[in-house]
């Protein structure tokens, strides 16, 4: 009897969690709140279309009384090396590795982690399409109480991806947990819902100086619920970076940091967001920060030229 009431607590708490966050469907699809830093996570196609080897992190969390609820992940894209007698140099395949981690407040939390693919082609001067694909393993997993045992379970998840990009362009669609995987951990069963990603930015040279770029992501889940972010954000310099996001139904996040930072042989990024919540009749006034990290390799030997795509042109 305890066992059960124990398990009954459980579920309670997870829902209330969920509901705290804004998650009706799917916590994945909210992992980040400045998806335009983080496409990497929302699209397999991504992976390779920055530098030859590409590395990023982030780190979300809630604050307040729900400081447990946070996500982090990390990635890595490498370009396989291709022939030399290859008739067009501009088409290139990716190998990656993504690491994804949530917990959802002192009890539960998912675990993913992910093979990546992905083949780049190059369709004329300073344009490219790429499609990717990723397949993994998520483990859902539950902490023992006072009142109920630990355990978890385990599921097969994927996404597929489409990738059109340039120098100032990038529009995407993907989507993901592509399986509808269910998980048990413990007697209400968790679904991992298939849903779609929308995504799309354009770069505009205001001046020497200055570089304005819009945003828009959408999410669809289907007719019941769906979701919409947009924002700009202004780089100055090539280097010092803010912006700001409206999240629909969340509120809106802004964002500041350090762009294309010279760093060995690569360049870095770093972003530090903070989320200002709506209020709304069935949501809760939390807010989040998060942190952003990117390394691109863009020599791989010495005195190879720079392969970075995203390198401003003059």
């Amino acid at each position: 009897m305890l066992f059960r009431l124990g398990n009954l607590f459980l579920c309670i708490s997870l829902l209330i969690v969920q509901d705290a966050y804004g998650q009706h469907y799917n916590d994945y699809s909210n992992a980040t709140d400045i998806f335009f830093r983080n496409y990497t996570l929302i699209n397999p196609a991504v992976g390779g279309s920055y530098a030859p080897v590409e590395l990023s992190m982030d780190y979300h969390g809630l604050n307040g009384v729900f400081s447990q609820v946070r996500n982090f992940y990390g990635s890595a894209n490498f370009r396989l090396k291709e022939k030399q007698n290859r008739r067009n140099s501009q088409n290139k395949q990716v190998l990656g590795t993504l690491w994804y981690g949530e917990k959802e407040g002192e009890f539960f939390g998912k675990t993913r982690g992910y093979l990546q693919y992905s083949y780049h082609i190059g369709l004329q001067e300073n344009l490219f399409l790429s499609a990717g694909i990723s397949a993994g393993l998520v483990s859902y997993s539950y902490k023992s109480s006072t009142a109920s045992a630990g355990g978890s379970t385990n599921g097969l998840t994927g996404n597929l991806g489409l990738w059109l990009y340039s120098d100032k362009m990038h529009l995407g669609i993907s989507s993901q947990d592509v399986p509808n995987t269910t998980l048990k951990p413990i007697d209400a069963p968790i679904l991992l819902s298939r849903f779609y990603t929308l995504t799309f930015d354009r770069s505009f040279l205001l001046s020497h100086t200055l570089r304005l770029t819009p945003a828009a992501e959408f999410i669809y889940y289907g007719k019941k619920y769906n979701t919409f972010s947009a924002g700009a954000w202004l780089v100055i310099q090539n280097t010092v970076s803010a912006g700001v996001l409206y999240k629909w139904h969340q509120g809106y996040v802004c964002s500041v940091g350090f762009e294309k930072i010279r760093l060995f042989q690569g360049k870095t990024n770093f972003f530090f967001t903070y989320k200002v919540p709506s209020v709304g009749a069935n949501q809760l006034p939390v807010s989040a920060i998060e942190i952003t990290m990117n390394y691109f390799l863009t020599k791989l030997k010495a005195g190879e030229p720079p392969q970075l795509i995203e390198e401003e042109q003059e």
